[in-house]
């Protein structure tokens, strides 16, 4: 009988200890699941930034782009101006 109630305590400590384990490893889980939530928030938001960050540099670019259109415009028709009024000066001549 002694024997049994000992082999009884015994499985119980075992049995308890494995409960405590399981419980360190759910909060170490958890504890995981957390940090990793943590950091896909943080990639989610520098990547929203760098999205932000690169449609405002298309626009610059574009914006760009066109205000070297118009200056080139005005290059061409300042230059076809010129040209007229030049043309124009010498058949008065």
């Amino acid at each position: 009988m002694y024997n049994e109630e000992k082999i009884n305590r015994l499985q119980e400590d075992v049995a308890r200890e494995q409960k405590k384990a399981e419980e360190k490893l759910d909060k170490l889980d958890s504890k995981i699941k957390v940090e990793e939530l943590k950091a896909q928030k943080k990639l989610t938001k520098l990547e929203s930034k760098r999205d932000v960050e690169m449609k405002l540099a298309q626009k610059d670019a574009v914006e760009m782009k066109n205000d070297a259109r118009i200056e080139q415009k005005t290059r061409e028709t300042e230059a076809a101006r010129d040209v007229r009024q030049n043309v124009s000066g010498d058949t008065r001549m």
